[in-house]
Formats: structure tokens, sequence, C-alpha cells
């Protein structure tokens, strides 16, 4: 395996710099779509909606690692999601410090009403990208995910 020249000499082609960028953006474009489509939601918050759309029932614990967020930042995302009626969190039966936190009604209503503008959006800025070179570019941020990950 040839070596990958790193750090490079503008910093601006930085993969942190480029992923960071990317994210930045990517939260900001969603917030305006949320916007647009009725919802005041942040990036963070829709993540945990989605992520309960196809995951019902996860912990604090659960949402934090799978987001990436301290357990501290996810319980003020929880608490906002829960103030305005799109979720709602049960104690576990068998263990009452456990929370598992579920979409209500409203907060199943506001993802399946967000979806379509997000399809839309994410054809919109895939547009040009080569399927091939976009499997390629998530299996490369998958690699370096977990080689930072074995790291710790």
């Amino acid at each position: 395996m040839r070596n990958i020249p790193y750090p490079p000499e503008k910093i601006e082609d930085g993969i942190g710099f480029l992923a960071n960028q990317l994210s930045f953006e990517l939260r900001q474009n969603a917030a305006r779509e949320c916007e647009a489509a009725g919802y005041r939601a942040t990036p963070e918050g829709l993540g945990i909606l989605f992520l309960l759309s196809r995951q019902d029932g996860l912990t604090q614990s659960q949402i934090s690692q799978f987001l990436a967020k301290d357990k501290a930042a996810i319980t003020r995302l929880l608490n906002a999601l829960e103030k305005e009626g799109l979720i709602q969190r049960n104690h576990d039966k068998e263990d009452r410090r456990v929370v598992h936190s579920h979409l209500t009604p409203k907060g199943k209503r506001g993802v399946e009403e967000i979806i379509p503008a997000f399809r839309s959006f994410f054809a919109e800025i895939f547009d040009g990208v080569d399927p091939g070179e976009f499997d390629i570019a998530r299996k490369v941020l998958q690699q370096i995910i977990a080689n930072l990950k074995k790291r710790s």
C-alpha cells in the first residue's frame, strides 16, 4: 500500500477541513429545508427524529453513541424535542434508570412530511456525483473513522 502524503500543502485540501466544511454546510442547509417545510428543528434534533423513525425506543446512551454527541448535549436535544411534542420518554419497566425515547404521532408526521423535501435536497446536492465514486467516498470515510476508533 502506498503512503498518502499528509498533511496537504493547503489546509483547505485536508480531509478534516473538508469533512468539517461538509458537515457545516449539510447542517445549515438541512435546517433551511426543515424551516421551509414548516418545522423548526436543529439539524442535531432532526438527526434524533430520523434515528428514532428507524429505531424507535432507543436510550439516551444509544442515541449519544450513534450520533457521536455527549450525553449532556443529547439530554438538551431530547428535552427540546419533548417540549415541541415530537418525542416522549418512558422509563424501562425492568430498570427505571433506563429511559427510552419514542416518536409521538406529531413526530412521526413531521418525519413523514420532511422526507420528501430531503429526497429532493439530496438529489440536488448529489447532482453530478457518480454513484460509484460516491460509494468509494463513503467507504474511505468509514475506513478512516474505523482507524480513528481503533486508536481510542
